[in-house]
C-alpha cells in the first residue's frame, strides 16, 4: 500500500496460543461517528506506549491499491467527492452543461489498522490523490510574469506547469496568483464531456472590382464590410482538464456579414523618367544657374502670372509636397530611385501629393510667391546624385 505500512503478525504465548493485540479486533468496522474516538484514543497511546501501536483508520485505494489513509469514512467520502467537485467548478466553469463528470480508476474505501503516524487529513489526502504528494510547492505571480518566464526560472516547461494547474489560463496571469510547481503524478485522473455555448464573428467577404483611374498600389472602399456573428454549440471532452476532443453539435446564425466591396486601380504607372525634360511652365528666364556677382543660384528662375500651371519635367514618383522654409510650397519628384530629382518652388498651390506617381507634362502645382521670393515665378532645380546641375542641360 503506498505510504502505509503492513500489519504486524499477531503475537503467540510460548505454548502456541494467540495473545491478544493491543487493539482489539472487529469483525466489522467501528460506526463513523465512533471512528474518530477510536483514532484519537489510539493516537494518545502511541505516544505514552513504548511499543508500536496500530489505530483503526480508512483507507483510500485506487484500483486495488491502497494509498492513503485518513481517520474517518466520511472524511475520505468527502475528500473523493471534493476533488470532483473543485474540477467542475475550475475547469468545467463555463460549462452549460455537465454531462459526464468521472474517475477513469476504480476509487474505494476499506477500513485498516495503520500505524498513527500515516493518517492524514482529508485535504492531504486530497492531495496524494491528485499530486501524488501531500506536500506541493507554490510560487506567486510577479507584475510581468508569463508563464514561459516562471517555468524556464524554476527549471520546468510550459506544458509541466499548465499540467500542475488544471483549468490556468497562460495569458491572464495576475500578480499575487499562487501556481503549483509540482509536476502531478497522480494516482486518480478525471475524465469530462461538457457542452459550452459561445458566439464568434463571422468575417465578411470582400468583392474587388477594377477601376481604371486609379493606380496599382490605391485602393478606394465603395462598400463597408460588415463582421456577422454565429452561435455555437459543441462538446468537448477532457482528461485531466486538458481538452482531448470536441463535437460542433449546432451553429446558428445571429447576424450575416455585409460584404465589403473595393475599387482596385489598374491604371498603368508612368515609367521612370527618359531623361527627356518637358520645360515645366510658360514663361521668360529671369535668373539664371551658377554665380552672379557674388550670389550662387543653383536652380533657374522663370517668371510667370500667379496660377501658372507647373508641369513636371519628367515621369516619376513624388518624394515631397508641402511647405520648406524658403522655397515656400515646394514638390519634389524623384526620376529613378533618387539619381536625379527636380525640385519646383515658390508655388501657390500644389496639385500632387508624396508617393504619387507622376507623368512627364503632368500639372504637380501651379506658380505663386510663397517662401523667400519677391513675386510670382517658379525656381527650378535639377539635382543629380544630391549635386546641382544646370537645368538647361537637360534641355537641347
Amino acid at each position: 500500500m503506498a505510504g502505509l505500512s503492513t500489519p504486524e503478525v499477531p503475537r503467540q504465548a510460548r505454548d502456541g496460543s494467540v495473545l491478544p493485540d493491543r487493539i482489539a479486533q472487529r469483525d466489522e468496522a467501528p460506526p463513523a461517528a465512533e471512528t474518530a474516538d477510536w483514532a484519537v484514543a489510539g493516537l494518545l497511546e502511541a505516544a505514552t506506549s513504548p511499543e508500536p501501536v496500530r489505530v483503526e483508520a480508512w483507507v483510500i485505494t485506487v484500483n486495488g491499491q491502497e494509498v492513503v489513509a485518513v481517520a474517518t469514512r466520511a472524511e475520505a467520502e468527502q475528500a473523493i467527492a471534493e476533488i470532483q467537485t473543485e474540477y467542475k467548478e475550475t475547469v468545467l466553469k463555463d460549462a452549460a452543461t455537465v454531462e459526464q463528470l468521472q474517475f477513469l480508476e476504480s476509487i474505494g474505501v476499506v477500513p485498516r489498522q495503520v500505524d498513527p503516524a500515516e493518517i492524514r487529513t482529508k485535504d492531504e489526502a486530497k492531495e496524494v490523490l491528485r499530486y501524488g504528494t501531500e506536500k506541493r510547492i507554490f510560487y506567486t505571480v510577479q507584475r510581468g510574469d508569463t508563464l514561459w518566464d516562471i517555468a524556464v526560472r524554476q527549471g520546468l516547461t510550459v506544458e509541466d506547469l499548465i499540467a500542475a494547474n488544471p483549468g490556468i489560463e497562460p495569458e491572464l496571469l495576475q500578480p499575487g496568483q499562487q501556481i503549483s510547481m509540482t509536476v502531478a503524478e497522480p494516482y486518480v485522473h478525471l475524465a469530462s464531456t461538457e457542452v459550452q455555448v459561445y458566439t464568434e464573428r463571422i468575417p465578411f467577404p470582400e468583392e474587388v472590382q477594377e477601376d481604371p483611374d486609379l493606380w496599382p498600389w490605391q485602393v478606394r472602399v465603395i462598400q463597408p464590410g460588415e463582421h456577422g456573428e454565429r452561435e455555437v454549440t459543441v462538446r468537448i471532452h477532457r482528461q485531466d482538464g486538458q481538452e482531448v476532443g470536441r463535437e460542433v453539435l449546432e451553429v446558428r446564425v445571429l447576424k450575416e456579414p455585409v460584404k465589403q466591396i473595393v475599387a482596385r486601380g489598374t491604371r498603368q504607372a508612368p515609367p521612370l523618367g527618359t531623361g527627356q525634360f518637358y520645360w515645366p511652365v510658360q514663361g521668360s528666364i529671369s535668373d539664371g544657374f551658377g554665380w552672379t556677382g557674388r550670389r550662387y543660384h543653383n536652380g533657374v528662375d522663370i517668371v510667370a502670372p500667379p496660377g501658372t500651371p507647373v508641369h513636371a519635367a519628367d515621369s516619376g514618383t513624388v518624394v515631397f509636397a508641402g511647405w520648406q522654409g524658403r522655397y515656400g510650397l515646394l514638390v519634389q519628384i524623384d526620376h529613378g530611385e533618387g539619381k536625379i530629382v527636380t525640385y519646383y518652388a515658390h508655388l501657390s498651390k500644389v496639385a500632387v501629393s508624396p508617393g504619387e506617381q507622376v507623368e512627364r507634362g503632368q500639372v504637380v502645382g501651379y506658380v505663386g510667391s510663397t517662401g523667400y521670393s519677391t513675386g510670382p515665378h517658379l525656381h527650378f532645380e535639377v539635382r543629380v546624385d544630391g549635386r546641382w546641375v544646370n537645368p538647361l542641360k537637360f534641355y537641347p
